[in-house]
């Protein structure tokens, strides 16, 4: 599973069509964490060396949503259930 920073910087490669080289240490971590995981691969991009998404990461992308969607759909469900039930508990019916 990503991380919120991997996920992140992973979206906005897929929206930007790709970034330049790390400007710092963080940055260089993280675009060698996400290459070992082959979630990014090296190409160039704006006549630069930089990076660019690979199909696994197009994948992570969309696996990281599926699972977002999980995690919440559950919980909004059960508190529509929660608010419905006690409004018809506070209000008399007629």
């Amino acid at each position: 599973m990503l991380s919120f920073k991997q996920y992140r910087k992973l979206k906005q490669m897929k929206l930007l069509g790709g970034c330049k080289p790390a400007k710092n240490e963080k940055e260089r971590e993280l675009y060698n964490y996400l290459l070992s995981e082959r979630l990014i691969v090296r190409a160039y991009y704006k006549n630069t060396r930089g990076y660019k998404i690979s199909q696994k990461g197009h994948a992570a992308l969309r696996e990281y949503k599926v699972e977002r969607i999980r995690f919440w759909l559950p919980i909004i469900i059960s508190s529509l259930a929660l608010i419905i039930s006690v409004l018809q508990w506070l209000l008399p019916q007629r």
